[in-house]
């Protein structure tokens, strides 16, 4: 697959940018040596369970377990949809710190 201008490429099944998400996340393409062309993540987020998933059921196993096969410490999860209210505060207090609203707008919303 040849990588040029115009195609997206993202990483997660939410938002990500056409680079960072193509060659560091667990996205659909890894970049080969010569930078132009990419291949088939086998790792890839659409070939498995997805994170929140596969963590819920590591933690289920894991509790009481003194020797867990995987030694998880704990999750996190990134662009996660909570509900309308909390992720429109976040999307409103993202647009105010990054000065793309007006502190009176701010306030209002």
């Amino acid at each position: 697959m040849e990588l040029s201008q115009g195609h997206s490429c993202c990483g997660s099944m939410e938002d990500t940018s056409v680079a960072y998400g193509a060659a560091e996340e667990v996205g659909p393409f890894r970049i080969r040596p010569d930078g132009k062309t990419l291949y088939l993540n086998p790792y890839a987020w659409n070939n498995c369970h997805h994170v929140p998933q596969l963590s819920q059921l590591v933690y289920q196993r894991n509790k009481g377990n003194q020797n867990p096969v995987i030694n998880s410490k704990g999750f996190l999860v990134g662009n996660a949809v909570t509900d309308d209210y909390h992720d429109y505060i976040g999307t409103f207090e993202y647009w105010w710190t990054h000065g793309l609203i007006s502190d009176s707008t701010y306030k209002i919303l």
